[in-house]
C-alpha cells in the first residue's frame, strides 16, 4: 500500500517541497522559495479538514494526496518560526549555563498523524508540531530561565505553562514545557501566531526521558504515553521517584580525576565524552544491579 502511495506520490508532483517516500513521505525540510508566502497563508479550515483525512489510513485517491500535500505544508511553515525560537532559547540559556544544550526539532508526520489518532487534538491545534529544548545544569538554572519568559521579556508571546517539575505525570516525567506564539517581524511576520513548544529540563531530566524512549524504541513500545510493558513503565517510576532528592545536583565537574569544562571552546575533553560522563555520573547511583542479576540469573 505505501509502496504503491509513494509511486502515485511521486508522479504528482514534489509535496511541500520534498518527494514523497516510503518512510512516511519524507519529511526532510529543503528551502522554501516561492512557496514561502503560500504556506504561511493556509487557512484553519483547510489544514483541519485535511488532518482529519491524513489521521488513520486513508483510502489513496487524488483528496488524500492533496491532504498529504497541505498537510506537509502546514508542517514546513513551523520552520521559521522553530528557528527563531531556538535561536533566542539558545542565547538566553548559555547566559545562565555556558554548558546547556540547545536543539529544535519538527515532528514527524508520522508522530503527528500518530497523535492525532490517539487525542482529540485536530491538525491546527497541535501545539508540539515545532519543539525546542534547553537543557541545563539543575533546577535553579532551569527556574533561572523559566523566570525570563514568565516576565515577558521574550519577543514571543507565552500562551501556556506546563509545570511537570513541580506535578509530574504519573509515569514521574518532570520538565518545565512552554507553548509560545510566533511573533515575527518583516517578512516572518506571515508566520505570525504559529505554536511552539518549549522545553526545558535539567541533565538529570533528560537523561530519564531519553532512557525511556530508548527502551520503548528497542521494545517497540510507546512507553513515553504509558503504553507497554507495566515491569518498565513501573521501573522507570520508581527511579524518578529515587531521582526527586539528587533534583538540586548541578552536574558533576570531574571524570577520571579530570577537569569537565562547560566551555566549548576551552574543553579538556571531547563534548561527546563530556557529555556521556555527566550522564554516566547521575545514573549510577540509581542503577547499581540487582544480587539476581550481578549473578547472571534472570529477573523475576
Amino acid at each position: 500500500m505505501l509502496a504503491d502511495f509513494a509511486s502515485q506520490s511521486q508522479q504528482a508532483g514534489r509535496i511541500g517541497n520534498a518527494a514523497w517516500s516510503e518512510s512516511d513521505f519524507n519529511d526532510e525540510i529543503t528551502s522554501f522559495g516561492p512557496e514561502r508566502t503560500a504556506m504561511s497563508q493556509l487557512s484553519k479550515r483547510v489544514v483541519t479538514e485535511a488532518g482529519k483525512i491524513i489521521r488513520g489510513r486513508p483510502s489513496l485517491c487524488d483528496e488524500t494526496i492533496e491532504a498529504f500535500r497541505t498537510a506537509h505544508a502546514w508542517r514546513e511553515a513551523h520552520a521559521i518560526p522553530m528557528r527563531k525560537v531556538r535561536l533566542e532559547l539558545g542565547l538566553r540559556a548559555r547566559r545562565i549555563d555556558i554548558g546547556s544544550i540547545v536543539a529544535g526539532r519538527l515532528k514527524r508526520m508520522q508522530s503527528i498523524r500518530r497523535k492525532m489518532e490517539r487525542h482529540t487534538v485536530t491538525l491546527h491545534q497541535m501545539q508540539d508540531i515545532a519543539g525546542c529544548r534547553a537543557i541545563v545544569g539543575s533546577v535553579a538554572e532551569v527556574d533561572q530561565l523559566m523566570e525570563i519568559y514568565r516576565a515577558g521579556a521574550s519577543r514571543h508571546k507565552v500562551r501556556r505553562i506546563y509545570d511537570y517539575a513541580s506535578s509530574p505525570k504519573p509515569s514521574g516525567y518532570r520538565s518545565q514545557h512552554l507553548v509560545m506564539e510566533f511573533q515575527g517581524k518583516d517578512e516572518d511576520a506571515a508566520f505570525d501566531g504559529r505554536l511552539i513548544e518549549l522545553q526545558v529540563r535539567t541533565t538529570l531530566q533528560h537523561a530519564w526521558a531519553t532512557a525511556v524512549e530508548a527502551v520503548g524504541l528497542v521494545r517497540a513500545e510507546e512507553l513515553k504515553s504509558g503504553r507497554g510493558s507495566t515491569d518498565w513503565l513501573r521501573l522507570f517510576t520508581l527511579m524518578a521517584r529515587n531521582w526527586r532528592w539528587r533534583k538540586a545536583a548541578r552536574s558533576p565537574t570531574m571524570f577520571l580525576g579530570r577537569p569537565i569544562s562547560d566551555s566549548r571552546s576551552s574543553s579538556k575533553l571531547p563534548i561527546g565524552l563530556m557529555r556521556y560522563a555527566r550522564l554516566r555520573a547521575l545514573i549510577a547511583p540509581c542503577c547499581k544491579p540487582s544480587p539476581c542479576l550481578a549473578s547472571g540469573g534472570n529477573p523475576t
